[in-house]
This record gives C-alpha cells, structure tokens and sequence, in this order.
C-alpha cells in the first residue's frame, strides 16, 4: 500500500513541478518507512527497484514524455534492470535516487539511478527499456525526432550498456528464431 501512496503523491508533486530537460538529471527524495524493511531490518532488496521505477514515472512526467508518449499510443517497457547494493537503508532513513539518462542504442534507453544517503552511495540501478506501441517500435532517433526532442543528445553508451543491449537483441533473436521453427 505505501507504494500506492507513493506513486499518488509522485504524480501529484510531478504535475505541478517545474518541467526538465530529458538530459538533465533529475532526484527524488524517500524515506525509509517500517513497511519497506525485510525481517533482517533493513530496506528490502524489491523496494530499490520499486523506488528505480518511481524515479523512472518522475522522469517521464517532468520531461512531458510521458503525454508525448501517450500521443503516440507508445508505452514504456522495461526490457532489463539490474542493482548493486553496497550499504543498508534503515528506518527511518532519508535517502535520494538520482537518475540519468546514459544512453540509447537503437531502440534501447539506458537509465542509471543512483541511491544516495548522507552523502554516499548506497546502491546504483540500470534500467534498459525501450518504447512499443500496437505496430511499431520506433529506434530512439525516430521518437527524438518525432516528439520534438531536437535537442536531445545521446550520452556516450558506456561499454556495459553496448554488452547489455547486444545481449538482450541476441536473446530476442534466439526467442523469434524458436518460434519461427515452432520448437517449444
């Protein structure tokens, strides 16, 4: 439930919040409540990526891609997320998540978030989506293009977000390679 109430005054605290540039890097502040620990007391490992997809809803509503996506009858998909943990969140904690994008290739999006809490990192998460819609799946320059985003430049992909994405086009090729020969 607390997520609920999260993501209600996310969407409440975003529609009135100063519009941002898809380059800017854009936080989120959380503290962490009794319901999001785990038995050994500390924040449990699904709620940094529960707070990853919050800050991801953050970042598609400040950006107005969100509207322009919905324009396009486009919707996001996560395709790949992976987190680092290095130190414990504790009740009742303050801690931020930065997020940014790092790239895009093809269709792909490269988002980084970064859990910070006085004044150190505590946990960094990847999330590789990209944008479908009922008939097409547009490449990221063509959504740039489409959505008037002619500003947008794509950050240098890192070697990790290339690795990544060739992995998951391999594994998508394999899946329709396995349904092509109707192999089970």
């Amino acid at each position: 439930m607390n997520l609920f109430l999260r993501l209600l005054m996310l969407v409440i605290r975003t529609r009135f919040a100063k519009r941002t540039h898809v380059n800017d890097e854009h936080a989120l502040s959380f503290r962490v409540w009794l319901g999001d620990q785990d038995m050994l007391q500390h924040m449990t490992n699904s709620r940094y990526l529960s707070f990853s997809d919050l800050a991801m809803i953050d970042f598609l509503m400040r950006t107005d891609m969100w509207r322009r996506l919905r324009k396009q009858g486009l919707h996001p998909l996560v395709a790949y997320k992976d987190i680092r943990m290095l130190r414990m969140l504790r009740f009742p904690q303050k801690f931020e998540v930065r997020t940014r994008m790092v790239g895009w290739i093809g269709p792909y999006v490269g988002m980084q978030h970064e859990f910070t809490s006085r004044g150190r990192v505590t946990a960094t998460s990847l999330t590789i989506g990209r944008f479908i819609g009922k008939s097409k799946r547009p490449t990221l320059d063509e959504l740039r293009i489409s959505m008037g985003y002619d500003d947008v430049v794509n950050p240098e992909p890192s070697e990790e977000l290339v690795r990544l994405v060739a992995l998951l086009e391999a594994e998508n090729d394999a899946l329709k390679a396995t349904k092509s020969t109707g192999a089970a």
